[in-house]
């Protein structure tokens, strides 16, 4: 059984970063990026916040999207040369 929840969910990854403060281990699998966070309390209780509409600070979560990006692009050149 994994240790781990994985998303290749950007906006969600986001949202649980947000909520736990966790950075997730990325994981490039042939060109598609995956989001991993430790399976624990935390991150379920971000996820039932995602998805019950959650409040948030609109400038925090977009800067967390840019950046979650970002390391997917790094990943994937990296993983080209």
């Amino acid at each position: 059984m994994s240790k781990f929840y994985s998303t290749m969910d950007v906006y969600l990854a986001s949202i649980i970063y947000l909520h736990t403060g966790i950075l997730p281990d990325l994981l490039n699998n042939n060109g598609r990026v995956s989001f991993n966070f430790p399976l624990n309390e935390k991150v379920f209780e971000a996820i039932r916040e995602y998805d019950a509409g959650m409040v948030l600070v609109a400038n925090r979560f977009v800067h967390t999207i840019k950046y979650f990006k970002g390391q997917i692009f790094q990943i994937k050149e990296l993983e080209q040369h």
